[in-house]
């Protein structure tokens, strides 16, 4: 008798349990349903990390280039300045000459 009576308690405490775990689960789906629905709608458009390092990168990238040109632009004005007193030097020689 007393073992018909614990398979009775037994079987109540899991049909219980059942019961709470099965309420438990659909509130954890329903919990990640939200979740999953949120990032699918707000997954446009970039996040602010991801322009920072764009920014970074490009940064990086076009520094050395700019400094590439500038050198350049700077070599470029003291050769004309250079051709420039060469000429006017020309010009003396030749008025001397005269």
């Amino acid at each position: 008798m007393k073992n018909h009576v614990d398979n009775d308690v037994t079987s109540d405490m899991t049909s219980d349990m059942n019961y709470q775990n099965c309420h438990v689960f659909k509130k954890i789906k329903t919990v990640y349903n939200r979740m999953i629905s949120f990032i699918k709608v707000n997954n446009s458009g970039f996040t602010l990390v991801e322009a920072i390092i764009t920014i970074v990168i490009v940064g990086i990238i076009v520094t050395p280039i700019s400094m590439v040109f500038l050198g350049s632009l700077q070599d470029a004005i003291e050769a004309k300045e250079q051709l420039k007193a060469n000429q006017m030097a020309q010009l003396f020689v030749v008025n001397i000459r005269i």
